[in-house]
């Protein structure tokens, strides 16, 4: 008896520190979250029967008090009504604007309590590693309040600007607000995969600011399907960022399939084939990318990069001649666009595209070797030797080689 006493002493002790511990640091660590979540709510939607459909989160903007939160809350909604953390509840009247493609919207409701002090959108870029706070409402009893910091910040093509968060968020917070340790809305927290291990994705707050005015109550069908394409794309681009290209892909596909509009999936798949090695699969793609979006460089590159991994090369050089003049500082198209016209022994064409890539990127050795090698195409040893000379600083190997080339 007295052994099991003096084992279960340290354990008790154990508990009670933890727990401890835990209040304590949550005390200290959250003092901006403990200010600002009587600002966050729960949204619920019900259908037609008065049978709730979800519950989900939203935050207080503005002077009126409008609600910012996340897509899916209402898919399928007849009526839709916020409960702040009071307890109260107030009916939402009508959809004031949305981001289809990111799938945010603005709600208006009736009455907007006094006693709720609205977020405040950053209007300070933010950087990678700084240190956030996922809000959640305190009617979430999975997860209120994730400590975090930006991990990193991508610009996708044709969408725009998403970033990630070091914790991997339980979906439970999706359309909370992510905010600075000054107590600034810096983006919205979207729906974490299923699975996911590699933190979350946050759509930033300068898309709140961009929403579209809407003028209507709830969303129609098409509507819907094209933020149910929104969200199959978000999946998509989280599964990218961990370079799992299938199942990126998969989502994409999906995303088209609901719109068949959606230039920025268009050109997802069209990268996720040409990584996995399809393609011809991605030439369909990207000749949807253009079609949708002609005047997209980066679009007009994936499509020549593919027909380039084909050798076909005379249908390489079409796409990437627009693609360098629609972007004349692409480095990438102007050496792909040097080598396909090295392939089809167009050398002067060559010279020109290379000379461009290294105007881009002085010293780049790939291509001064390759320059190098299509001076040497047109007989002109000498101009082939002060590329050598260039190389020899740059890359010990294809100097040699290219020395050998010219005096072989």
């Amino acid at each position: 008896m007295k052994r099991c006493f003096w084992y279960v002493v340290p354990c008790m002790v154990l508990f009670f520190w933890v727990v401890s511990f835990s209040v304590f640091a949550q005390s200290v660590l959250s003092p901006v979250a403990r200010d600002l979540q009587p600002a966050v709510v729960s949204v619920e939607t019900y259908d037609k029967e008065g049978k709730q459909l979800g519950l989900w989160n939203g935050f207080f903007i503005g002077e009126r008090g409008d609600i910012i939160t996340h897509s899916n809350i209402v898919f399928g909604a007849e009526s839709l009504q916020v409960k702040t953390a009071q307890g109260r509840v107030y009916p939402v009247t009508k959809i004031l604007a949305e981001d289809r493609a990111g799938g945010i919207f603005r709600l208006s409701i009736e009455d907007f309590p006094l006693e709720i002090h609205s977020l405040k959108l950053s209007d300070v870029p933010i950087e990678a590693g700084e240190q956030v706070i996922v809000i959640g409402s305190l009617l979430n009893s999975e997860q209120s309040v994730v400590h975090s910091s930006i991990s990193e910040i991508h610009d996708i093509p044709l969408f725009g600007r998403v970033m990630q968060v070091t914790e991997s968020v339980n979906s439970s917070l999706q359309g909370c607000p992510v905010v600075t340790m000054r107590g600034e809305v810096v983006g919205i927290m979207t729906a974490q995969s299923k699975g996911g291990t590699d933190g979350s994705l946050v759509l930033p707050s300068r898309r709140i600011t961009e929403l579209t005015p809407i003028d209507g109550t709830f969303l129609t069908k098409s509507a819907e399907n094209i933020i149910s394409a929104a969200g199959q794309f978000l999946s998509g681009v989280y599964f990218s960022f961990r370079k799992d290209y299938k199942q990126a892909l998969s989502c994409f596909e999906e995303a088209v399939k609901i719109n068949r509009d959606f230039a920025a999936a268009y050109f997802q798949i069209g990268d996720c084939k040409n990584r996995l090695g399809n393609h011809q699969e991605a030439i369909d793609a990207c000749k949807q990318v253009v079609r949708l979006e002609p005047e997209f460089p980066e679009g007009l590159f994936q499509l020549g990069l593919a027909y380039f991994m084909l050798k076909k090369y005379q249908k390489t050089i079409e796409p990437l001649i627009e693609a360098a003049r629609l972007n004349p500082q692409s480095f990438e198209t102007h050496f792909m666009l040097g080598l396909a016209h090295a392939s089809l022994e167009q050398h002067k064409e060559a010279v020109d595209a290379y000379r461009q890539a290294i105007r881009i990127i002085p010293k780049f050795p790939e291509v001064h070797f390759h320059l190098g090698v299509a001076y040497l195409q047109l007989d002109d040893r000498a101009m082939a030797y002060e590329e050598y000379k260039i190389l020899k600083d740059l890359n010990k190997h294809l100097s040699s080689e290219l020395y050998e080339m010219i005096y072989q």
